[in-house]
């Protein structure tokens, strides 16, 4: 059965309509009617808008309501977030050796099975509805290790070895060690040596590595493989220069000052790293090597001062400085007698 009462929309047609045909008629008693007609679709009307406006009134005040709700649980859970970063700051984690926590002493029991004395309680009273703490993380320790050395600072594997002896053989044996060294911990003795040779170029270099590679593949014991030392001797016994001492020994007696203090310095350090002689050897060795006029202001210099303690850098820096003085003032010589 359908509602008295018309829907908003219907009752806007219906009185339209009314009103339409009130205006139309002439007769008085169809007017009175039609006017009648028209005030009892205004009250339909008036009925369905205030009923309309009731629901929509409810509404509001129901979304007032639960916004206000909303906000008290937002604040809740603010100050439960507060108290939870609080509880971290004060939790600071700290190691704890097993001893420390073996003398914590047990609560005793009664005498008979359900009998506890009085006394403080085992654990901490329960707070409501605070959350339970989150496990603290352990603090990172202050300071660098070569395992924290970031990514992009670190070495870049070298370039597969040639095969040169000498001198190439050693600076290649170098950059691998300092390969090793960035990444700390992640290069064992085994990962070490297996790198190492797997970074062998073709020719003699893939030659001398191949059989050492097979061994190990084989799990075969073997001197040369034993740990990362014994194969880095391995290595320098094959591709380092076994003449080297002996070269580095006449050259460095040969080794004559040409040029600046500066440079012959350079070159005496050079041959020092091929020989294991001590402090006074080199020491004799450096001053002969270097120009007449500087050997005889350091003989000067034995005049006015005790020498004796000084040590091989102390005699390299002071003839620097000697032959700096001995240039400078033949320029200033120079500079004289051509003004003149």
């Amino acid at each position: 059965m359908r509602s008295p009462y018309f829907s908003l929309k219907e009752a806007k047609s219906a009185i339209s309509s009314t009103a339409n045909q009130l205006l139309a008629t002439e007769n008085p008693y169809e007017y009175a009617n039609a006017a009648h007609k028209l005030l009892k679709q205004y009250g339909f009307w008036g009925d369905i808008s205030t009923a309309a406006l009731n629901k929509q009134e409810e509404a509001i005040k129901k979304l007032k309501a639960d916004t206000e709700t909303l906000q008290e649980t937002l604040q809740v859970v603010e100050e439960r977030v507060s108290n939870i970063d609080i509880m971290d700051q004060d939790h600071q984690w700290e190691p704890e050796a097993e001893s420390s926590r073996a003398q914590v002493p047990k609560r005793p029991q009664g005498l008979f099975p359900g009998d506890n004395p009085p006394g403080p309680p085992s654990g901490p009273p329960s707070r409501g509805n605070t959350p339970p703490p989150r496990t603290p993380k352990p603090h990172r320790k202050e300071g660098g290790t070569k395992d924290e050395i970031p990514k992009g600072a670190r070495a870049k594997k070298p370039e597969a070895f040639n095969g040169k002896r000498g001198q190439e053989a050693e600076i290649f044996l170098m950059k691998m060690e300092i390969y090793f060294n960035d990444y700390g911990t992640a290069f064992d003795n085994n990962r070490k040596m297996a790198t190492f040779l797997t970074n062998m170029g073709e020719g003699e270099a893939a030659k001398w590595a191949k059989p050492l590679l097979r061994k190990i593949l084989d799990e075969e014991p073997l001197e040369y493989l034993a740990n990362w030392n014994a194969l880095k001797n391995a290595f320098l016994l094959a591709f380092s220069d076994p003449m080297k001492k002996e070269r580095a020994i006449q050259n460095i007696h040969k080794l004559q000052q040409t040029g600046s203090a500066q440079h012959y310095v350079t070159a005496f350090r050079t041959l020092m790293q091929e020989l294991d002689w001590d402090e006074h050897s080199f020491i004799d060795v450096f001053k002969k090597g270097l120009k007449n006029n500087v050997q005889q202001e350091l003989l000067k210099a034995t005049i006015t001062q005790d020498t004796s303690t000084f040590s091989l850098e102390k005699w390299m820096e002071v003839s620097i400085r000697i032959d700096d003085l001995l240039f400078t003032g033949r320029s200033l010589r120079d500079n004289g007698s051509s003004g003149n």
